[in-house]
């Protein structure tokens, strides 16, 4: 029984990591396309 349970939680940590880096992953996207964004635009 103590097996399952770590197989359990190991997988808990595993979906919970995979969603922080995607969440991560599209906040940076949207960092760089803003600043991407802002560099074409003239600052005048």
């Amino acid at each position: 029984m103590q097996s399952l349970k770590l197989i359990t939680v190991h997988y808990q940590l595993v979906g919970w990591t995979s969603l922080a880096t995607r969440r991560l992953q599209h906040s940076y996207v949207s960092i760089y396309k803003a600043v991407v964004h802002q560099s074409h635009t003239p600052p005048y």
